[in-house]
């Protein structure tokens, strides 16, 4: 047996005659599972919140910086925080090249932490790891957006991702 609720507010609005556009909101999420013994000992009842922000500040018509961040708090994992920095040019209408650089994080599933199975043919017993911690992850990347003549679409991208306490199946 398993629900999820969740809910997510947004305000947006613009500054300094357009030239700073601003997004901020907030989210909840609870979470309840309940597998009565077969995959997990024990329910769960979790819950998850988030407070986020962007800022979009144009220097010239062809030149713009995002900047974004989001907190987040969960009975699963610590609390995380995720920057995240852009610059966009856009050198002719339709073109865009940008440069980003974002940290972000991924907590382990709820197999990954409270999975509990016994082997059907064996005498062994999987467990998850209610120790494990999120996955950090540092990105940087490049890309091209281009459309030509109104029917053709191009985007060109490179990234370079680090990853720490990496968590797998």
């Amino acid at each position: 047996d398993a629900s999820m609720t969740q809910g997510e507010v947004q305000y947006a609005f613009s500054m300094l005659d357009d030239k700073l556009f601003i997004v901020t909101g907030l989210s909840h999420r609870l979470v309840s599972i309940d597998t009565k013994g077969t995959l997990m000992l024990a329910s769960r009842d979790d819950n998850m919140s988030g407070i986020f922000g962007q800022a979009e500040f144009k220097f010239a018509d062809d030149f713009k910086m995002v900047l974004a961040s989001r907190w987040d708090r969960s009975t699963l994992h610590p609390n995380q925080f995720s920057p995240k920095a852009a610059f966009v040019w856009s050198p002719a209408g339709g073109h865009t090249l940008r440069a980003t650089y974002n940290q972000a994080f991924q907590s382990p599933n709820y197999s990954e932490l409270y999975l509990r199975v016994k082997h059907p043919l064996k005498t062994v017993i999987y467990y998850g790891n209610p120790s494990l911690i999120p996955e950090k992850i540092t990105g940087y990347e490049i890309g091209y957006t281009g459309v030509f003549q109104n029917s053709i679409f191009l985007t060109v991208d490179g990234y370079y991702n680090q990853l720490k306490n990496f968590v797998t199946d």
